[in-house]
């Protein structure tokens, strides 16, 4: 070993790895601030922080899971306050392949 350290993990996948260990944790004081540093400083966009949110969803439950999609929404409002901006709508997830609107699937 040549004392060099070599990192498996980049930043960003380490900022995964933190925000769901966060997110899953009782104290929920640090979850803003790990969000908030996260996509401001652009490890993480907000389509795949929402898309972490979903997976994060299935492991660990809607009550966890519905606080951390609280958290990134309101943290994403913020960036965009802070910055003198409206937060742009966000993308769609899953593309759909039926009409959203029920009227229009019955006719299709």
């Amino acid at each position: 070993m040549t004392g060099e350290r070599t990192e498996a993990l980049s930043r960003r996948h380490r900022r995964f790895v933190k925000l769901t260990c966060v997110a899953a944790a009782d104290d929920t004081d640090p979850l803003p601030d790990q969000v908030h540093t996260a996509l401001a400083g652009g490890d993480l966009t907000i389509t795949e922080m929402r898309e972490a949110v979903l997976h994060f969803a299935v492991y660990a439950g809607w009550p966890k899971a519905s606080r951390f999609n609280i958290t990134v929404d309101e943290q994403w409002d913020r960036i965009h306050r802070e910055r003198g901006l409206a937060p742009p709508p966000p993308d769609p997830l899953l593309p759909l392949t039926t009409p959203a609107d029920p009227e229009a699937r019955l006719t299709r």
